[in-house]
């Protein structure tokens, strides 16, 4: 007795439009399990516009991020700046679910402790002030950031918040302070540092006053005050008010 079993047209499920990018995609070896993205399923996490002790353009690098509970091939993605065209990764890179990858240019990366795929240092010059990064596939945006940039430090993403929306943002960004290569600070494929805490996201016990000099010896100069962050943030203290009775000042740095 021969038995067929057929699934109900009811609950089918659609059939995939088989892309040449998908096709190629199943038909590569060890990289059949991976999937094209899909959107806000990466990230653009981090960014290094202007690096430190390299020519213009070189040292350059992205990070983007699999927030995605899959498996994703980056061959094929589109890179692209408000000022550039930009490139396509012409590489097979399969980033798993929460891994990040490094894209760099392909001239002098400045120490970077590991590329994962790189790109044409003349397609994507990012401004040294800051920029509008893209990536997509196949013509379908899977997110944009914006960021502010600063000499030798990478623009990062808070990983508290690691979403494609998140980083459409200046405030969502911030500074890296963690030292990597020829005296650059960013952290290229690992976790970021956490951003700073602002002011208003305190709440009365995180900041407290742990010492001072009310009277220094021999002049009338000399004083100071010590504040201690008992949170578990980084703290910018710019717009700190300081008070006495009598007298108000404000950290303006």
């Amino acid at each position: 007795i021969g038995l067929h079993f057929q699934t109900p047209s009811s609950v089918r499920t659609p059939m995939t439009t088989l892309t040449p990018s998908l096709l190629a995609l199943l038909l590569t070896p060890g990289v059949a399990a991976a999937e094209a993205p899909a959107p806000g399923a990466l990230v653009i996490s981090e960014v290094m516009a202007n690096p430190r002790y390299v020519t213009p353009g070189s040292g350059e690098w992205i990070e983007v991020t699999n927030v995605s509970a899959k498996t994703i091939n980056l061959n094929g993605l589109e890179v692209s700046s408000s000022g550039a065209a930009g490139f396509s990764v012409s590489q097979d890179f399969c980033l798993g679910a929460g891994g990040a990858a490094v894209i760099a240019s392909d001239t002098n990366n400045a120490g970077l402790p590991r590329v994962d795929a790189t790109y044409d240092a003349a397609l994507l010059p990012l401004s040294n002030s800051g920029d509008d990064v893209t990536i997509g596939f196949e013509g379908t945006q899977i997110d944009t950031a914006s960021f502010n940039a600063t000499w030798g430090k990478s623009a990062q993403l808070n990983p508290a918040t690691l979403t494609a929306t998140a980083n459409d943002t200046s405030g969502a960004w911030c500074a890296s302070v963690t030292a990597y290569g020829a005296g650059n600070l960013g952290t290229p494929g690992q976790a970021n540092d956490s951003c700073p805490a602002s002011l208003g996201g305190l709440v009365p016990g995180d900041l407290i006053v742990s010492e001072l000099m009310i009277d220094p010896v021999a002049t009338q100069r000399g004083e100071w005050i010590e504040v201690q962050n008992l949170s578990n943030w980084r703290i910018n203290l710019n717009g700190l008010e300081i008070a006495t009775s009598t007298e108000l000042m404000v950290v303006d740095t």
